[in-house]
């Protein structure tokens, strides 16, 4: 009786223990394509992988359905396109207008920026509050065919809300949208914008800046050249970015003449810098672990003035060309500053320039309340 129990545990084991290869070796065949690995051994031991098993299901719904198994992350649009699903911020209804900020939230968001604006103006600085459109904004030509998109969105209401309050608004949907028909501006298997359409952001930025101050400001040379690049986050949420046809994705090379430019960083913004560290053609990343921080010093800067740039993941990309652009860059996530630490660092880095760079999808979740009066 005892070995009867024992051989049916074993004959349970060893089916549960092949049930994952055998599947993912059946889904290998049925797809006909399999993950790219470093070397055998690799190979081997993904086949035990529940990960790579969801990536072959992944696979499977993709190239016989074009469907995704996690909608509510990832969406398969048209012609190669994806674009980032209703678990983030609703971002996919409120791209098709079924989903709006409401008219107190509005006025939360505005008031909150004419404060900042206050703030900025108090210690003699220029204040701009930019937009960094969804890549469903930009491509919405590219979203399933089965939405539609409505000519006016919560964005339009936004930045009509913030021009009555005089706010110096940029909103760079429409510069975007006609450069994409001279190169990749967005990227097909991630949410942000490619090299080249942050190096456009870049340049309509410091355009914007430049009709509120004098001299204006002088934008520094640069080259961007396309190459392949691994497919982003988008491919990562469904597991198949190891997948040949779904591992790649168009990006920019930036290239800047040689600049002398130190970084500096700090976890936290009551703690002291630290070094200052010559690095060449740094992309900072205000979403990097253990980073509330990042400062920039270039001496070979045009425009010799003092940068704070409040902004999330769309800095990244054009991080080199305004690191180049300004003597001194203050980085950090406007969402990872409370109302007071961030209050305090104007008064004590007196910026000259303060840009507020939120991601569109995010408009409606920035807060901000000066403690004090400031007249």
């Amino acid at each position: 009786m005892y070995s009867k129990r024992v051989r049916l545990f074993f004959v349970v084991f060893m089916l549960i223990f092949l049930s994952v290869p055998i599947a993912n070796f059946a889904f290998r065949i049925v797809n006909r394509a399999s993950p790219e690995y470093v070397n055998i051994f690799e190979a081997f031991k993904s086949q035990w992988s529940l990960d790579l098993l969801e990536g072959n299901l992944a696979l499977t719904l993709l190239q016989c359905c074009e469907r995704s198994l996690h909608p509510e992350m990832t969406v398969v649009g048209q012609d190669g396109y994806f674009f980032l699903g209703n678990r983030y911020n609703k971002v996919l209804d409120r791209s098709v207008g079924t989903k709006n900020a409401s008219p107190k939230e509005i006025s939360l968001l505005t008031k909150s920026a004419e404060q900042l604006m206050n703030l900025v103006r108090a210690y003699d600085g220029t204040m701009a509050f930019v937009i960094a459109p969804n890549k469903h904004s930009i491509y919405p030509e590219k979203l399933p065919a089965d939405l539609n998109v409505p000519d006016r969105t919560q964005t339009d209401d936004i930045i009509e809300a913030l021009q009555n309050r005089d706010v110096p608004t940029l909103d760079l949907r429409q510069p975007l949208r006609a450069a994409k028909e001279k190169g990749q501006v967005y990227e097909l298997t991630g949410t942000h914008w490619t090299r080249s359409g942050g190096a456009l952001a870049y340049e309509k930025t410091m355009a914007f800046l430049s009709e509120r101050l004098q001299p204006e400001l002088q934008i520094v040379d640069y080259e961007l050249n396309e190459v392949v690049g691994p497919s982003l986050g988008l491919m990562k949420f469904l597991k198949v970015n190891t997948f040949s046809g779904f591992n790649t994705d168009v990006e920019h090379q930036l290239t800047i003449p040689l600049k002398k430019v130190c970084i500096a960083t700090t976890p936290y913004l009551n703690q002291d810098l630290g070094p200052c560290l010559l690095k060449e053609n740094y992309e900072a990343s205000v979403t990097a672990p253990k980073t509330a921080l990042i400062k920039s010093e270039t001496e070979t800067a045009p425009n010799d003035l003092k940068v704070l740039m409040l902004c999330d993941s769309f800095c990244t990309a054009p991080s080199t060309l305004w690191n180049a652009s300004f003597s001194e860059v203050h980085r950090a996530h406007w969402d990872h500053l409370s109302d007071a630490t961030l209050e305090a660092y104007i008064e004590n880095v007196r910026p000259d320039l303060v840009i507020l760079q939120i991601a569109e999808r995010n408009l409606d979740s920035w807060r901000f309340h000066i403690k004090k009066d400031l007249f």
